[in-house]
């Protein structure tokens, strides 16, 4: 759901980034580690540990065997993520690691975690001389994440937007929505100013996560993560890939201002994004390598 959030929780640990990853909607889990174990977190939350010991977000993290962590919301997002070094056993289906519910092969059993699962890690980890008598270590960098100082959703218009009335084009950028509580992985929900035009029947036609649909009562919601190939209602509009991560994290009660960009604006500021979590692979990997031989 937050791409960015989920690679640099990987990068943290030295993996790559398309290692898979614990997705956690807030409240999240209690977990326990039944051996140590390198990890990040990411996203979202607050975390509550074994002993109350303080554990920071975007940096990598020492857990002892028996350590717990559970996972709390906070107002400013709801998704939280977990990277392991070395990663989880898993296999691949179709090449992903993801689970899509209902279908076994995927991910973990093809559905969502259930109380008493157990994770096995891919490969153990050494845990360095050094590190051995705490329970809990933060290593000692923190990654802090550029700012994004858009406050709006950034847009495309797509191939139905001319069947809105003028009115409506208006009200779609100035009027605020706010993500219904039934959004899902597949679609955010959206409500606030409902929209007319010229309704007609359509074909279906392919979708990807971003695209904007015009639904018949008016309402508007946005194709997410486990989003369909097709779908019959028109798409008015498509948010920009660099911005799908800040949506994924949008807080419920925080209204949603939409504005228009260039298809130039959207490439660059995607390419900025790909650009800087290259270099961070590069960087992170260096450094934790180098602090994990110099502990031993």
């Amino acid at each position: 759901m937050d791409p960015v959030a989920a690679q640099t929780a990987n990068l943290l640990v030295g993996n790559s980034p398309g290692e898979a990853v614990l997705e956690m909607f807030l409240p999240g889990p209690t977990i326990q580690f039944t051996a140590p174990a390198l990890v990040a977190i990411t996203g979202a939350g607050r975390v509550i540990s074994t002993g109350d010991i303080n554990v920071e977000y975007n940096r990598p993290l020492l857990v002892a065997e028996g350590t717990t962590l559970s996972w709390q919301p906070t107002p400013t997002g709801r998704i939280a993520y977990l990277a392991i070094q070395g990663g989880w056993q898993l296999q691949p289906w179709l090449g992903s690691y993801s689970t899509c519910p209902g279908v076994a092969a995927s991910g973990w059993l093809g559905r969502p975690l259930q109380k008493e699962d157990e994770l096995s890690f891919r490969s153990s980890f050494e845990v360095p001389k050094a590190l051995q008598k705490a329970t809990i270590k933060n290593l000692p960098w923190k990654h802090v994440l550029p700012a994004d100082n858009s406050s709006t959703i950034r847009l495309l218009p797509d191939t139905h937007l001319s069947l809105l009335d003028e009115h409506s084009l208006s009200q779609l950028i100035s009027s605020p929505y706010f993500l219904s509580s039934n959004s899902n992985r597949m679609s955010y929900a959206l409500k606030g100013a409902e929209l007319s035009g010229q309704r007609r029947e359509m074909i279906s036609s392919a979708v990807m996560r971003g695209s904007l649909q015009w639904l018949p009562d008016g309402g508007l919601h946005i194709f997410m993560a486990d989003h369909p190939t097709t779908g019959g209602y028109p798409r008015i509009a498509q948010v920009i890939a660099a911005d799908m991560g800040r949506l994924a994290q949008w807080p419920l009660n925080e209204p949603i201002h939409f504005e228009w960009v260039s298809r130039e604006q959207a490439e660059q500021l995607l390419f900025q994004q790909h650009s800087y979590l290259s270099s961070l692979e590069k960087t992170l990997h260096l450094r934790l390598a180098s602090y994990l031989t110099g502990s031993k």
